[in-house]
């Protein structure tokens, strides 16, 4: 267990969504992670998508989803809460977040 819940980790979200997201969009947020996540692309995949280097979706990746605290749990608040800003409809139940 990571130590933090759920509610915590959507305010981190919020946090990282911010001012001063360094020109990421929540449309961004949500590719970079849908990449990562659901097609398994790597940083060199979602690097490619979203016309940024590996290097910047990687520490893109770490503002939004740090090592310390990632949990399946948690993975499914990310895209979640990543689909609600984006004004996305919820994912149907059965499959990935």
């Amino acid at each position: 267990m990571t130590g933090i819940t759920p509610r915590d980790f959507r305010y981190h979200l919020n946090w990282a969504q911010g001012a001063g997201r360094d020109g990421w969009s929540v449309i961004d947020d949500y590719a970079l992670v849908e990449a990562i996540v659901q097609r398994r692309d790597g940083f060199g995949g979602a690097a490619r998508v979203l016309g940024r280097s590996a290097e910047d979706c990687r520490v893109r990746w770490q503002t939004l989803y740090p090592a310390e605290v990632r949990s399946i749990e948690l993975q499914a608040v990310l895209m979640h809460h990543l689909r609600a800003s984006a004004g996305l409809p919820p994912r149907a139940s059965g499959g990935l977040p």
